[in-house]
């Protein structure tokens, strides 16, 4: 699974399956060069290890996010970001240093973000 570059995940399900903060962690060991991570039927919890998956440059998740964590500021390889969030807060507070990301060219959340 080391060699594995991209994670792609779909359920016929229309209701998100939750993932536990150990269950995230798994997938920094198991595929730690990964570049594609496409979960969106998945519903993700932010780890502390998630930003070791530096070699990312495509994100789309699901979540009940209220803000981007800074964490995502480490990401320099990144050039996609998609974020579907449940939250009922009018707008994703966007707490990474993004902007700094050279790489990134499309952004796409479902709520406004600032």
């Amino acid at each position: 699974a080391e060699h594995v570059r991209s994670f792609y995940c779909f359920s016929s399900k229309q209701k998100p399956i939750d993932l536990s903060p150990n269950e995230i962690k798994l997938i920094h060991k198991a595929f730690p060069l990964m570049r594609v991570l496409d979960v969106e039927s998945l519903k993700f919890i932010f780890s502390k290890d998630f930003n070791q998956l530096f070699h990312l440059r495509y994100i789309a998740i699901s979540g009940d996010f209220k803000a981007l964590p800074p964490t995502f500021g480490k990401f320099w390889n990144l050039q996609t970001l998609i974020l579907n969030t449940s939250t009922l807060e009018p707008t994703l507070e966007v707490k990474a240093e993004i902007w700094n990301l050279l790489q990134l060219r499309h952004l796409h959340t479902n709520i406004p973000a600032k």
